[in-house]
């Protein structure tokens, strides 16, 4: 009875030891989906913030031209 007793609770703590290594590779999975969402949101406005810089500076160009300054 002693031996069955010490299987058992060896094999809860192994399962403990695996779901916890489970529980913490999934949380670090969110957090670099997360962060890499947030990169590419990021590399995203500053291509449009690129985009409309370069169109008002196309404008900007194009305004002078017509003034002619």
């Amino acid at each position: 009875m002693r031996e069955a007793a010490f299987f058992t609770v060896n094999a809860v703590l192994f399962f403990c030891v695996l779901a916890s290594g489970v529980l913490v590779r999934w949380f670090h999975q969110r957090h670099l989906v997360g962060q890499i969402s947030l990169r590419h949101d990021l590399i995203q406005s500053r291509e449009d913030l690129e985009t409309e810089i370069a169109q008002r500076t196309q404008s900007n160009i194009e305004l002078r031209e017509s003034r002619g300054c």
